[in-house]
């Protein structure tokens, strides 16, 4: 018995071995899938920010896109396609950059840091190459706002005074010459200002009570003032009272007031100043058709507002469409179906950006340079979460480049 047993025992494994090696070699016989997976298909786990980033801390800054010139801040020239911590920065409340990628952020202690590209970079600070990191504006303390003009920078001091530094061809630092500044200068003649706003060579400060200033480059009547002539130090805006916003890009600004309405005034060639036309405005004129609007965000071509609920309005040359609800240029407002709950929005280059409810980011339009922070090159004609982004509470866009506060 027990010989046949081991007889028995012997055959049935030699089965078990055929059976086995038919399959392996792909004889034809079917195999259902096992339900504990083999490790060439265990799922990996993708690296990354939202994989390997731990929660962010309040008051840190991430970063995208290109990198060019150094404006990422992460210490090198790469481009990155998901956002990235830019080291060294705490405590941030709020970060801006102009179109030549140079970059500010203000912290809590009202200190204020700037880097990117030198060639734009407005103070004698830094290397003379590309500034990679962020590095202390010296001579700024007490800021609570800053802006970012062309080539000049202009921060908003706690008792409601505006300094300014950098070029000065066309007065834009507001001192009544037209010589560069190194470093920060007060701008006279400005005090009890609570919000400050830069074009390409021209700056506004809004006071107090609602009035309206502005200064410098004025070719396309971007100061509002009914002329074409550079002014060197803050002229009130005429018509502006109860003023509770200002945006400004170029050579076009605008004023929300309170009443929830719009004013627009500058350059007007892609109906940015949303009035029907495209002829440029010397004093501000009233954009139609909106009301409750509680924020302006100025493109190079194209304006968007924010109005209730977060309802997204836009008007202007539109470089990127919204599935193909926005194929022609728009002289008046038009409202953009889908996208509410939104709390702030922001124009790039031909890229948008916003933050919805959670402080989730969006962002939308061209991708070439990974500016969609999606992990891709890929361009979205519909707003695209942003991965590993929540809770943030403020957010700036460089040409193709964005940034996002941690809140």
């Amino acid at each position: 018995m027990k010989n046949k047993a081991w007889l028995f025992e012997a055959m049935m494994a030699i089965v078990a071995m055929v059976l086995a090696t038919g399959c392996s070699a792909g004889s034809g016989v079917s195999k259902t899938a096992s339900s504990t997976p083999s490790l060439a298909h265990v799922p990996r786990t993708v690296t990354g920010l939202a994989s390997e980033a731990p929660t962010p801390e309040s008051g840190t800054v991430f970063a995208w896109g290109d990198n060019d010139y150094g404006q990422l801040g992460d210490g090198t020239t790469d481009a990155q396609r998901r956002p990235t911590l830019v080291p060294g920065l705490t405590g941030i409340t709020q970060i801006t950059t102009n179109q030549e990628d140079v970059v500010y952020a203000l912290d809590t202690r009202g200190q204020v840091y700037i880097w990117g590209d030198d060639a734009y970079r407005p103070l004698d600070v830094g290397n003379d190459s590309e500034q990679t990191t962020p590095i202390l504006v010296p001579g700024l303390t007490g800021i609570t706002q800053i802006a970012a003009g062309e080539e000049s920078g202009y921060a908003l001091g706690a008792g409601g005074q505006v300094y300014a530094w950098g070029e000065n061809y066309y007065g834009q630092l507001g001192d009544g010459t037209t010589d560069d500044r190194d470093t920060p200068i007060l701008v006279p003649g400005l005090t009890g200002i609570t919000q400050i706003a830069a074009g390409d060579e021209s700056a506004y400060a809004l006071g107090a009570g609602g009035q309206v200033y502005a200064w410098g480059d004025n070719e396309r009547g971007q100061l509002g003032d009914r002329t074409t002539r550079e002014r060197h130090r803050p002229i009130p805006v005429p018509g502006l009272t109860g003023i509770t916003q200002i945006a400004a890009r170029e050579e076009s600004a605008f004023a929300v007031g309170a009443d929830g309405q719009v004013r627009a005034w500058g350059s007007n060639d892609q109906g940015q100043q949303g009035d029907g036309g495209v002829t440029e405005r010397h004093t501000p004129r009233l954009v139609r058709g909106l009301a409750g609007i509680t924020q302006v965000a100025a493109g190079s071509d194209i304006t968007y507002a924010i109005g209730a609920g977060g309802q997204v309005y836009t008007w202007g040359f539109p470089h990127i469409w919204l599935d193909d609800q926005i194929d022609a240029d728009l002289d008046t407002p038009q409202p953009i179906r889908g996208l509410t709950g939104v709390a702030q929005i922001v124009v790039g280059d031909d890229s948008i950006y916003a933050i919805g409810a959670g402080g989730q980011v969006y962002a939308w339009g061209d991708n070439f340079d990974g500016q969609l922070g999606d992990g891709t090159t890929v361009d979205r004609d519909s707003p695209t979460p942003v991965p590993g982004l929540t809770g943030i509470t403020q957010i700036a866009a460089g040409d193709d480049s964005a940034y996002a506060v941690v809140g």
